[in-house]
C-alpha cells in the first residue's frame, strides 16, 4: 500500500561523469516498468532548473507520490532546497527570514549518479543504483536530517509566535543541507574547481592538491551550543544503523526537544577560538568510496544533531596525516591530536575570530594575515556569506 505510484523523476545529465541518462535507462527505466510505476521525467539543462520548477505554482505536487533526482549529491541538495522552500511558500512563511521550517508531506528519493554520492551512501550503506531504486519502488523511507545555514549579519526581528521562534530575531536563510557544510580547505577546493568545470570530476583532484600546497589557514570564533547533561558523546561508538534507537527517540521527541537535539536550557555556549584548516558541520556521516569513515563515522541520519569537525592550521607533514586518515578504512578524524569534534544542534561562526580582536580593531601588521577569508562549501555550492548560525532540524519526510 505504500509502494508509490506517480513519482516525478530530475535528472542531471551533466553531474559527476555525465552518465546519469545512460544509468536511467539501463536501469532505473526497466525497474520502475517492471513495478508499473508511473514517471514524469524532467532531463534538466542548467544549474537550478529542478529548484525553479519544484518553487513554481505550474507543478502539482499533490499529483505525485515522491520526487525523486538522479544525480550526485548536489542535485540532491537543490531537490530538498526547493521541496523546503515550496511547502514555506504553501504555509505562507517568510522564505527570507522563516521562523521555523516546516516539514514537507512528500518523500524524496535519490538514484546515485554523481562523483561521490555520499547521501545515498550514509542513507543505502552503499552506492550501488539498483538498491536505490528498489527502495524508492518499495516506499521504504528513512528519517533525514536537514540543516539551515542563517546570515549571522542580516537579521530580522520575528513576528510569528510560533513555539520554535518564541519571537526571537531570525537571519536570513541561504541554504539548507544534508550532508556536510564546509570552510577553509574543502570551501576553497570548491570555490577554486569551478574554473576548471570542463576537467569533470578530476577537478576536485587538481583543486585540492594546489590547496594542499597553499596550506591555508583561517582564523575564526566558533561558539557551540553544547549538552550540559554531557551526553551526546560524538566518539561514543553507535553508529546509525538501520530502525536506529536514537534515531527514533529524536522523532518521537525523547531525545529531549521536539527538534530531536536538546532543549535550549539544557545547553551551554563553548567558545572556540583560532587558526584553522578547516571547519566542517557534518550533517551525516559523509563516507563514501574516496573516504570510507567520513568526517564522523558515529554521526546519526536523523537525531536532530550535527557534528562540527575542527581542523587546526599546523604543518604540511599533519595535512597529509589528515587526508590519508580521511582515505583510511579504519582510522578516524577523531584519533589526530589537532582535530577536534563537537555534537551539536546549533554553532554560530565569525570569520578572522572577530569576537576576540578588541570589537573588530586589528594592528596593521597583522591585519592582511588575519583578514583571509575561506568560502562555504554548501553540499558543493559555494556559499560567499562567511558569518554564519547553523541549526539542525529532524526531518522525518526527507
Amino acid at each position: 500500500q505504500n509502494r508509490p505510484k506517480h513519482l516525478l523523476l530530475f535528472l542531471n545529465p551533466y553531474g559527476g561523469k555525465k552518465n546519469a541518462l545512460a544509468l536511467y535507462e539501463r536501469f532505473a527505466k526497466p525497474l520502475f516498468r517492471l513495478a508499473e510505476v508511473d514517471i514524469n521525467l524532467i532531463i534538466t539543462q542548467r544549474a537550478q532548473q529542478i529548484f525553479d520548477i519544484v518553487t513554481s505554482k505550474s507543478i502539482v505536487l499533490d499529483n505525485y507520490d515522491g520526487l525523486v533526482c538522479c544525480g550526485g549529491d548536489g542535485t540532491f541538495a537543490e531537490l530538498f532546497n526547493g521541496l523546503v522552500t515550496r511547502t514555506m511558500m504553501d504555509c505562507g512563511i517568510d522564505v527570507k527570514h522563516p521562523p521555523f521550517l516546516p516539514k514537507p508531506n512528500i518523500p524524496i528519493g535519490i538514484i546515485p549518479a554523481g562523483s561521490t554520492d555520499t547521501v545515498a551512501c550514509c542513507l543505502n550503506g552503499t552506492t550501488d543504483i539498483k538498491t536505490s531504486i528498489i527502495h524508492i519502488i518499495l516506499g521504504q523511507h528513512s528519517g533525514l536530517d536537514i540543516s539551515a545555514v542563517y546570515n549571522a549579519d542580516a537579521v530580522a526581528k520575528d513576528d510569528d509566535a510560533s513555539p520554535s521562534a518564541m519571537g526571537k530575531p531570525r537571519p536570513q536563510l541561504l541554504k539548507l543541507f544534508a550532508s556536510a557544510l564546509s570552510y577553509g580547505y574543502l570551501g576553497d577546493i570548491a570555490y577554486d574547481s569551478e574554473k576548471y568545470r570542463w576537467m569533470g570530476p578530476k577537478r576536485y583532484d587538481y583543486s585540492g592538491f594546489k590547496k594542499f600546497l597553499a596550506n591555508r589557514g583561517y582564523n575564526a570564533e566558533i561558539v557551540v551550543h553544547l549538552d550540559r547533561r554531557g551526553k551526546q558523546d560524538p566518539n561514543d561508538g553507535v553508529r546509525c544503523l538501520d530502525k536506529c534507537n536514537r534515531c527514533k527517540k529524536a522523532l518521537c521527541g525523547q531525545g529531549g526537544s521536539e527538534n530531536g537535539g536538546c532543549e535550549e536550557n539544557d545547553t551551554e555556549p563553548l567558545v572556540v577560538r583560532g587558526k584553522f584548516l578547516m571547519v566542517s558541520g557534518a550533517n551525516i556521516s559523509c563516507s563514501c568510496e574516496r573516504s570510507p569513515q567520513g568526517f564522523s563515522p558515529f554521526c546519526h541520519l536523523g537525531d536532530g544533531l550535527l557534528d562540527l569537525v575542527l581542523v587546526r592550521h599546523t604543518s604540511m607533514f599533519n595535512n597529509l596525516r589528515l587526508l590519508l586518515t580521511m582515505t583510511s578504512k579504519t582510522k578516524k578524524l577523531s584519533e589526530l591530536p589537532f582535530v577536534e569534534i563537537y555534537r551539536t544542534k546549533e554553532f554560530r561562526f565569525t570569520a578572522n575570530g572577530q569576537g576576540e580582536m578588541n570589537g573588530g580593531e586589528i594592528a596593521p601588521a597583522i591585519s592582511s594575515e588575519m583578514m583571509r577569508r575561506s568560502k562555504w562549501n554548501c553540499d558543493g555550492e559555494v556559499l560567499l556569506d562567511t558569518n554564519i548560525v547553523v541549526d539542525c532540524i529532524v526531518n522525518d519526510k526527507l
